[in-house]
């Protein structure tokens, strides 16, 4: 070998070695655990608008309204804004007078009056408007596990189940089973638990219940948003097939630019210092 040869068989090792090590440092995204996982999830991403048009995206806001058939004159509103990426958001709860803030690394409130613990309000709406493309974090665990119906359809969906390896601090307990549809690779509708520890007080539960539910979100219409497909309706059914809430959103826009001052603290703001899980609150 001469050494022409040798310094770019060298050259070339060194760069094996160096994207490797890049690799291993970039985010890896999830972890698929069959094979057809990845093309019912690719095809369902694609359906939707894509990663590389959301990711792009500087902002997911709109107008969120969720009314609890048991409560109809009590509805839960807020105007939500939430940065692409980071995922800090703020909102404010119209009807309440409260406001909602996630700086990064705390969440506050100021007027808050809702049970439910503001942690898991600054981020439960984004995450099931996103969840095609939330599919796609660090430590998402993907299998198929079969197909299945929704409450009051006929039609046979694929099953994907996301779960989230043990090392993100989720609860074993929670888990995602995604109904999509195997002619339009929509996301039709998804199965799931809540784990979050306050809630879970608040309704009073024993001490070794570790999650609520299941409960099942079926998405009922969708709207096109520069080219990104998010639902405008949905509705939430309880294990007992009773509906819990109706949900609808207006005002999409993945646009707006992000405003700092209204992500900062305010002052006299309260910050919710619950767990996500039981487990985690025991730790």
């Amino acid at each position: 070998m001469n050494l022409r040869s040798k310094i770019w068989l060298l050259t070339a090792i060194f760069a094996l070695l160096g994207f490797a090590n890049q690799a291993a440092a970039d985010p890896s995204g999830p972890v698929y655990k069959t094979p057809d996982a990845r093309k019912i999830v690719e095809k369902m991403i694609n359906a939707h608008g894509g990663m590389d048009r959301w990711r792009s995206a500087p902002t997911i806001s709109y107008e969120h309204a969720m009314i609890d058939p048991s409560a109809p004159d009590d509805p839960w509103v807020t105007i939500e804004v939430t940065e692409q990426g980071s995922r800090r958001c703020y909102q404010t709860w119209p009807r309440d007078e409260a406001k909602l803030g996630f700086d990064g690394e705390n969440t506050w409130t100021v007027g808050w009056m809702r049970g439910n613990p503001p942690k898991m309000m600054a981020g439960i709406s984004y995450f099931f408007l996103n969840l095609p493309w939330i599919t796609q974090d660090d430590g998402v665990i993907l299998e198929k596990v079969g197909t299945g119906k929704l409450p009051k359809q006929t039609k046979d969906y694929n099953i994907v189940k996301m779960t989230y390896d043990p090392g993100t601090g989720v609860s074993p307990h929670e888990y995602y089973l995604l109904h999509i549809d195997p002619d339009t690779h929509l996301l039709k509708g998804v199965e799931y638990t809540v784990t979050w520890a306050a809630l879970l007080d608040a309704f009073e539960m024993p001490p070794d219940v570790e999650y609520l539910g299941p409960s099942i979100k079926v998405y009922n219409e969708y709207a096109d948003v520069a080219g990104l497909k998010i639902t405008t309706d949905y509705t939430t059914f309880g294990k007992d097939g009773n509906v819990y809430g109706l949900h609808t959103v207006k005002d999409l826009s993945v646009s707006k630019p992000f405003e700092e001052s209204r992500v900062k603290v305010p002052e006299g703001a309260k910050i919710d210092k619950s767990s996500r899980s039981r487990r985690s609150k025991a730790q």
